[in-house]
């Protein structure tokens, strides 16, 4: 098995928190960090919080076996969140493109792509 490098082990520990913390209710837990992680309209969509409680779980997993669909998730997933912050433009919530910028960036280095066969 190959060695995680250990940007991608953070986030898949970080994806794997907040899978645990949603599938555990607890996502109030991070407090104002929350937005951070999931946008606040989603929470209202019934058993969203299962279902990307679930998906945050898997995309952990698969991020630390360095499995090539995780990194296209991960990417889809911070791409979007891109999106959704430059849509809710004049408000732009800064702290979250910030993040989401600086994964999309430091997923498609070349020894990060090579890492996950991509």
């Amino acid at each position: 098995m190959a060695k995680t490098p250990t940007g991608v082990a953070v986030l898949a520990l970080l994806n794997l928190l907040v899978g645990l913390l949603m599938l555990a209710g607890s996502l109030d837990m991070l407090g104002p960090l929350q937005e951070w992680v999931l946008s606040p309209g989603l929470l209202n969509i019934p058993q969203a919080s299962l279902i990307l409680g679930l998906f945050y779980l898997l995309l952990g997993i698969g991020l630390l076996m360095l499995a090539p669909w995780a990194w296209w998730a991960d990417m889809l997933f911070a791409i979007l969140n891109l999106l959704v912050s430059f849509i809710s433009y004049p408000q732009i919530s800064w702290i979250p493109l910030v993040i989401n910028l600086i994964i999309v960036l430091y997923l498609n280095q070349g020894s990060i792509k090579r890492r996950f066969r991509v």
